[in-house]
């Protein structure tokens, strides 16, 4: 119970935290149409649910879910990589990755750019 107690409260947090940073960058008229607009779908999707529990292909919904979940985890590895080659100094060009930074076949950026770095 403390653990679910304790789950809830965190991603609450996590929610206040970015509706405050949301409202300082533009506003708080936008928060509160978004907030509105959230609250009013969740609650249509809530009574849908609950009036068509019965009738729910669940093996479906989980499917689903699970293919969504592994895009959005293929976004996620993808813009970390995307990251990490910027901070160390890997740059795209055309479809190769040039490295700017880094000598050697064990720096950083010639294994995550997989080009030999300049010399």
């Amino acid at each position: 119970m403390i653990l679910g107690f304790t789950s809830v409260y965190r991603e609450g947090f996590e929610v206040v935290l970015f509706l405050q940073n949301t409202r300082m960058q533009v506003g708080s008229q936008v928060v509160v149409i978004g907030a509105t607009i959230g609250l009013v779908l969740t609650m249509m999707v809530a009574v849908l649910t609950f009036f068509a529990h019965r009738k729910l292909p669940y093996k479906r919904m989980l499917v689903l879910t699970g293919v969504m979940l592994g895009a959005v985890l293929l976004v996620m590895v993808g813009e970390q990589v995307q990251e990490m080659q910027q901070a160390i100094g890997c740059h795209r060009r055309h479809s190769t990755c040039i490295c700017l930074r880094g000598r050697g076949y064990g720096s950083p950026c010639s294994i995550i750019c997989r080009v030999s770095p300049r010399s």
